[in-house]
């Protein structure tokens, strides 16, 4: 029996599909883990593993930033690690304290609540998505459709303009909400100690006012603002108002912190892609 060269292109989705659902997977499994399993402990973000990252084409970039966690293990010794998670924007500057779930048997591996979990489970929900198109395209061509049939009629367009737009339109609104969850979070009144500093993505440093604060339970409270600025740096000394994050008092924003513009561009892209795509899937099937 001959083999139908004219189902690569079907079987391209699926085989990539996979590799996204099946490396995100494990990746989620594997934080699981650690939580269940392994050691607890509090640490301090003691530097910024910075690396630039070039674009494709060779014409731009940034900075991936990867937090260097300093903690007490359970055998009371002191262990430095790295998160395997890079990005350009994170709230993990030094300075802070973080809750760190570590392995045991080998310290060096991680997990950083709050920043090392989102990308393992959009990783699977883009390969799931890209899976599910592959193997719909597959069904369509075991029923007689070519691939020339798919591509022509937009097809595969449109689900590959579904597939980005929805993976961007996620990363923009799981920013903004993670932003809108600490602003509705307690408030408190606090005064700038200190200042630290982190470096953005494209090379330029961020000056991160340092707060003490009494939180709503009565503790005394320093953290590094989560949202670093470029000029009109906060002078120690100045009264603000602190807003920290329900379950992770040492994640705060001060009074005027708002989200990221860039978590509205994803949100805009994101949906103009989204949009695009739905119109052309939708266009293709009821035409």
């Amino acid at each position: 029996m001959d083999f139908d060269f004219g189902v690569l292109p079907v079987l391209v989705p699926v085989v990539l599909g996979a590799i996204f659902l099946v490396g995100g997977a494990r990746q989620v499994r594997r934080n699981r883990r650690l939580v269940r399993h392994g050691g607890r402990a509090h640490g301090i973000v003691v530097a910024q593993d910075s690396r630039w990252s070039s674009s494709n084409d060779g014409s731009g970039g940034s900075y991936q930033h990867a937090p260097m966690i300093e903690f007490v293990a359970e055998d009371g010794r002191t262990h430095r690690a790295k998160s395997e998670i890079s990005k350009t924007h994170t709230s993990f500057i030094p300075g802070r304290r973080v809750l760190v779930h570590y392995d045991r048997a080998d310290p060096s591996k991680i997990f950083l609540p709050g920043h090392d979990g989102g990308p393992a489970v959009i990783f699977a929900l883009i390969g799931a998505v890209v899976l599910a198109v592959g193997l719909a395209a597959l069904w369509a061509f075991w029923r007689g459709v070519t691939a020339d049939d798919l591509m022509d009629n937009g097809v595969l367009f449109g689900a590959a303009f579904l597939c980005v737009g929805g993976s961007v339109l996620a990363i923009g609104v799981a920013g903004i909400l993670a932003t809108l969850r600490i602003k509705t979070g307690p408030r408190s009144h606090g005064v700038v100690i200190g200042e630290t500093t982190s470096t953005g993505p494209q090379g330029m440093t961020r000056h991160h006012a340092v707060v003490r604060w009494t939180a709503p339970t009565g503790e005394v409270l320093e953290a590094p603002s989560g949202r670093g600025r470029l000029i009109r740096r906060i002078p120690v000394g100045t009264g603000i108002t602190v807003r920290q994050h329900p379950h992770d008092p040492y994640r705060i924003l001060l009074a005027g912190d708002g989200p990221e513009l860039a978590g509205f561009a994803f949100l805009l892209f994101g949906g103009l892609f989204s949009a695009v795509g739905g119109i052309m899937t939708w266009a293709v099937l009821h035409f």
